[in-house]
């Protein structure tokens, strides 16, 4: 579904991102982050740095904004 994706953290599986889902709407959770550890480090990391830190934290040691840098997408049928 993503070839060529590559990240520095864990991909998440479907199955497993699926049941948390499914679980957060049977709660009736108004929010759902996936994985859960995410969010936090994000929310701290942006509290205790300057926007110009974060995003270079974010670029280079989370390595996001290249994640899907050499993503295949779907092949176009002619």
């Amino acid at each position: 579904m993503f070839d060529g994706v590559k990240s520095k953290i864990p991909i998440l599986k479907p199955e497993v991102a699926a049941l948390t889902i499914v679980k957060s709407i049977e709660k009736n959770k108004r929010m759902v982050t996936i994985p859960g550890y995410i969010y936090r480090v994000t929310r701290f990391g942006q509290a205790i740095m300057s926007i110009n830190m974060f995003d270079w934290f974010a670029e280079n040691l989370l390595g996001i904004y290249k994640t899907i840098e050499h993503f295949i997408g779907h092949k176009k049928e002619i």
